[in-house]
């Protein structure tokens, strides 16, 4: 019988178990490939980008202030990429908040019973932040923020410097070129990059 093992190894046969087990591996290791693959791109995968204003808006119902520098993060309430967003702006405007007017806007239908929940919870106890609610996402249409996580800064006088993320993927936080390039903005009033990917939801906002 041992004769007969080593015969077919050495002629380079496998048996049937072996041809399954090795079969399952394979498909295995293919769906966690492609799992991985997908996750990969999801994560990485940026939202549609502001066409914010170059000036801030006549109309807008959000007060700049005219002595400092204006922040806006626009956020989905139910967006579980939401917290990250609020981690960076915590770490951002840590040491820094008396330099700049931040607003933390949540963006939701009329009369939506979700529009208040953790995230505006944790955006209230950011000190420096101003939670703002928009329902109908007349602000949102107005400074044109579409993906949850879409950070707009504007300088003293009204004028866009910088639109896009400041998390390095969705749901993730942790060093990334949209918070250092504020950071950058807020310590020398230079923003190195204008303009960035943002990783988020779709927030519920509609032209019609």
């Amino acid at each position: 019988m041992l004769k007969e093992r080593l015969a077919d190894v050495d002629h380079g046969t496998v048996n049937p178990p072996q041809r399954i087990g090795r079969g399952l591996l394979g498909t295995w290791l293919a769906a966690v490939f492609f799992g991985t693959v997908l996750l990969w791109r999801h994560d990485l995968g940026g939202g549609e980008l502001a066409a914010a204003p170059a000036a801030w808006p006549a109309d807008s119902t959000l007060a700049p202030a005219h002595t400092r520098p204006t922040l806006l993060l626009w956020l989905h309430p139910l967006c579980p990429c939401g917290r990250a967003s609020l981690g960076e702006l915590a770490h951002l405007l840590d040491g820094r908040e008396a330099r700049v007017n931040a607003f933390v806007v949540l963006v939701a239908p009329e009369d939506a019973g979700w529009a208040d929940g953790e995230l505006a919870e944790e955006a209230q106890a950011i000190p420096g932040v101003v939670l703002v609610r928009d329902p109908g996402a007349h602000e949102a249409l107005r400074f044109g923020a579409l993906t949850s996580g879409q950070v707009l800064a504007y300088d003293s006088g009204g004028a866009l410097v910088f639109r896009g993320g400041i998390t390095p993927a969705r749901g993730h936080a942790g060093e990334s070129l949209g918070r250092s390039t504020l950071e950058t903005w807020l310590d020398t009033e230079v923003a190195p990059v204008p303009a960035l990917p943002v990783f988020g939801c779709r927030m519920p906002v509609t032209s019609g």
